[in-house]
């Protein structure tokens, strides 16, 4: 390709031109919606660990992952270096982000009780990750999925090519698509490299290629997947790799269906395509049983039942019943998730009943009894036990208290004079008052109001025409006045907290810790760049 040209597939066109516009004079245009980028080292999933289990990956494998994770979260409450990763992966709208990057850059010791206090709700967010299966693995990768773009199609079924970046992955690999229910959904290929694929890679460095060889298109055997976007999960961890027997890819019960082709948007009337687009609106805003997540829901608890079965010397007849369960339960997930595409309908078998459905959810699938570590609030009416399954194990280890890890409050309330600047005492009375009107304006105010609150207050502290030595004389006023009601508020059992100094002067103490402690003043960075940064580097 030279130029200004992009090439796409005929599956890509999802509404096609309308011959009646022809004569009209229309506009080449491209929307860009996403672009690749260094991908980080992915995690795993519920669904993942079930399958890779299945395939033979030993409990203590998870486990240990897992432990690993929680060391982690422990070290990052007291390792600079460690934080600093943390936050720079956030998420660009985390709202603690930024308030925690310039305090890790400023050189704000660890102990500091609103980096203490921060670095927990970051970790806390990690923890509900880590207790729904998100555990990290080294060596895994999600990447954007395409076809053999050669003409001699030199990729073989079981061969895929993976460009990472300046280098290539060669040898065996796994790969796996969510949402993929069945065990033949987690494949093993044999990466391979031809030069003949370099002119197709370009500046994005970072995708895999799957053949186009075969009988069936490899990547349908994943989950029912296509080359639209998709983005594959793509393992080269070899310890994982030598664990893992792949099995074979699933089929759809009583072989492919074929549906009639609906009319295109372009072959309807504008009244028939708003009648037709509020249906599937009402369908889908006002059905209250929705079978795809319902499905996958009953398919956990009973793949959780099934890994506690399977070991066992004797197995009971109660696995075979599962079993059977288990196969009816993904053939009606993956036709509920193709129902878009087909026209098929899916529904729950239940007291209500719709104009016209081809699959029911029978209520016989539903499971007697689920795990511990399925239960939520709302579940009133389901009976529960606790497993003993990899996934109750994991969601045990998890049950933890954050508060035991890191520094211990009575560290954390330790007066820092290198917070002082100029004559601050002269301003300790003023923001001893501002304080408390500050407390109070914030208690009970919603997440809008907050910010207009914080807004107001860094107003009062830089002043208009007020010279930036006054500003750090304020800001060093309010650090004081806060520590000193963090101290009385600990000592009446609750823990201390600079919120209000490491919000309404953030800047301005950071630059002054920064300065005092001979550093010169932080760096700061937008959180766009640096996330850009933190992907290339």
């Amino acid at each position: 390709m030279e130029g200004l040209k992009i090439h796409y597939r005929p599956s890509m066109v999802k509404v096609k031109a309308d011959p009646r516009l022809e004569k009209f004079p229309t506009i080449n245009s491209l929307e860009v919606l996403n672009t690749s980028h260094k991908p980080r080292d992915a995690n795993l999933s519920q669904d993942l660990i079930i399958l890779l289990s299945i395939g033979g990956v030993p409990s203590s494998y998870f486990r240990k992952l897992l432990r690993d994770a929680l060391d982690n979260i422990k070290n990052v409450l007291k390792d600079r270096k460690l934080a600093e990763k943390e936050v720079e992966n956030c998420p660009p709208d985390y709202s603690l982000g930024d308030q925690l990057y310039r305090m890790i850059r400023a050189g704000i010791p660890m102990n500091n009780p609103q980096m203490q206090k921060n670095l927990r709700l970051l970790q806390q967010d990690k923890m509900k990750d880590l207790r729904r299966g998100c555990v990290p693995l080294r060596n895994t990768h999600h990447l954007m999925g395409t076809s053999d773009p050669t003409k001699e199609r030199i990729l073989k079924p079981n061969q895929v090519a993976i460009a990472m970046g300046d280098g290539k992955i060669v040898g065996k690999v796994l790969v796996y698509k969510n949402p993929g229910k069945h065990w033949g959904d987690v494949h093993a290929f044999d990466a391979v490299w031809d030069e003949r694929l370099n002119p197709y890679v370009g500046p994005g460095k970072y995708t895999i290629f799957f053949s186009v060889q075969g009988d069936r298109p490899v990547v349908d055997e994943i989950a029912n997947s296509d080359l639209d976007g998709d983005l594959f999960w793509v393992c080269d961890n070899s310890e994982l790799i030598s664990l893992f027997k792949p099995s074979t890819p699933w089929k759809r019960l009583g072989g492919k269906i074929n549906y009639p082709v609906e009319d295109a948007p372009g072959d309807l009337t504008p009244k028939a395509l708003e009648h037709i687009l509020f249906e599937k609106f009402l369908k889908s805003r006002f059905t209250k049983y929705k079978p795809m997540p319902i499905a996958a829901s009953y398919w956990t608890a009973h793949m959780d039942r099934y890994l506690t079965l399977k070991d066992e010397v004797d197995p009971p007849d109660e696995l075979s019943l599962i079993s059977e369960s288990i196969e009816d339960l993904i053939d009606i997930f993956y036709r509920a998730l193709d129902a878009d595409k087909t026209g098929e309908e899916v529904c729950f078998q239940h007291r209500h009943i719709f104009e016209w459905m081809s699959v029911k959810l029978p209520a016989k699938l539903r499971p007697e009894y689920w795990p511990h570590h399925m239960k939520k609030e709302h579940h009133t009416n389901r009976q529960f036990y606790h497993s003993p399954s990899i996934l109750g194990q994991l969601y045990d280890m998890t049950d933890v208290n954050l508060d035991d890890f890191g520094y211990r409050h009575e560290e954390t309330i330790v007066y820092d004079p290198n917070f002082q600047y100029g004559r601050f005492d002269k301003y300790v009375d003023k923001w001893k008052g501002l304080l408390a009107l500050y407390n109070k304006e914030m208690k009970g105010a919603k997440k809008e109001e907050q910010g207009r609150i914080i807004g107001k207050y860094q107003q009062m502290l830089t002043g208009d025409g007020q010279s930036l030595a006054q500003t750090w004389e304020e800001a060093s006023a309010l650090y004081h006045v806060n520590h000193e009601h963090a101290v009385n508020n600990w000592r009446k059992g609750y823990p201390p907290s600079l919120h209000c100094a490491m919000t309404v002067a953030l800047t301005e103490l950071c630059e002054i810790y920064a300065r005092r402690k001979g550093e010169g003043p932080p760096i700061v960075t937008a959180t766009s760049t640096r996330q850009e940064l933190s992907r290339r580097g």
